[in-house]
């Protein structure tokens, strides 16, 4: 993405591949260092838009495109963070109460990772583990949180249908009930 940065003529060269290439002529996006979602932003702007990348690379000297297996895992990554764009963009409402929806979303997150989901396996193999593994070490025993249990059982967008467990339930409901 760096070299359609520095050069105005290529990005002109890309947006006429794009409207070639029937897409909604897109620039691509920067990372922001400050920002983990922009890394995430910056990929899936890139695949969705890959081929008129590839075809605008292809045809200029000295800059080398990305190889099948680099646009693979590329596609891959973006399949797996989308879950995490999504929750962030959720948790970070102003118009819902949150503190309710951590057990609920989080429960849903490991889910996904877990469970695979549609999320193919076979660039990233340990990644979803590893996801998994880090949910549990920052959140450990989230669902025994009392704010978070109370605050999910007395939703009525959740009561006690958030819960991974039924005994993770019946222990929000005894707090609820002392």
């Amino acid at each position: 993405t760096t070299h359609f940065k520095h050069s105005s003529q290529n990005t002109k060269k890309l947006m006429e591949r794009e409207k070639q290439l029937g897409l909604q002529q897109l620039k691509l996006k920067q990372e922001c260092i400050t920002r983990w979602n922009s890394k995430f932003d910056m990929l899936e702007r890139l695949v969705f838009v890959k081929d008129a990348v590839s075809s605008v690379v292809a045809s200029v000297k000295n800059v080398q495109g990305l190889s099948a297996s680099e646009w693979e895992v590329a596609e891959e990554y973006v399949n797996v963070f989308k879950p995490f764009k999504v929750l962030t963009a959720t948790m970070s409402s102003a118009t819902s109460p949150t503190i309710s929806m951590v057990i609920p979303e989080l429960n849903k997150l490991k889910h996904i990772l877990q469970n695979d989901c549609g999320l193919e396996a076979t660039c990233l193999p340990t990644l979803r583990e590893d996801l998994v593994s880090a949910i549990d070490h920052r959140w450990p025993q989230y669902e025994a949180n009392r704010l978070y249990a109370i605050s999910t059982y007395v939703d009525p967008r959740y009561k006690d249908c958030g819960f991974s467990a039924d005994s993770c339930a019946a222990f929000a409901h005894s707090l609820v009930l002392s």
